[in-house]
């Protein structure tokens, strides 16, 4: 129910979403736990889900001032503890503005204020995956100018967000924390 797409004064886009490879490891009866790589990711499976919810709430009375919500959720699960997905993980921290990584086809999530991946978690073998995420934002914009040609707004923002290995480690509490202008 955005009102419009460049500076938006006011609505909300909630939108989630799921994805899912079919459980080969279901039918196929292998041990997955001492298998080759090679072999074992012949047949990629997992299922993952994504929640954004963003809203927009005009708080000056001409309606210039906007304060914009968002909320951000990801998880990504396996149907074989032997078998989790290398593909498909989330790399939280940065810019984000290269969407997709050309490492393993990992989905890049931006937090403002830390480099890129850097809240991502390594696994004991040294491999970086981030299978779960959060990230929570506010801004608070003021447009300097608003033509057809040209669009430019003041804000300033708090961010936090993480990401974490396993559902058992998620803890919605422990949140790296930003804050600045633009």
């Amino acid at each position: 129910s955005l009102d419009q797409p460049i500076y938006t004064r006011s609505g909300s886009d909630v939108s989630i979403s799921a994805t899912s490879t079919l459980p080969y490891s279901l039918f196929d009866r292998q041990d997955y736990s001492t298998m080759a790589d090679t072999d074992k990711y012949k047949w990629i499976e997992y299922y993952k889900i994504k929640l954004h919810a963003k809203m927009f709430t005009p708080i000056s009375n001409d309606g210039k001032m906007v304060l914009y919500s968002r909320a951000e959720y990801g998880f990504l699960g396996y149907f074989n503890k032997d078998k989790r997905s290398p593909f498909e993980t989330f790399y939280v921290g940065g810019d984000g503005i290269t969407g997709y990584s050309s490492t393993y086809a990992t989905e890049t999530i931006s937090l403002r204020g830390y480099t890129n991946g850097s809240l991502t978690p390594y696994y004991d073998n040294g491999g970086q995956a981030g299978n779960m995420y959060s990230k929570l934002s506010m801004e608070l914009r003021y447009p300097l100018l608003l033509e057809e040609t040209s669009v430019i707004w003041a804000l300033g923002f708090v961010e936090a967000g993480n990401a974490w290995k396993d559902f058992q480690d998620f803890n919605p509490f422990n949140l790296k924390r930003s804050a600045g202008v633009g």
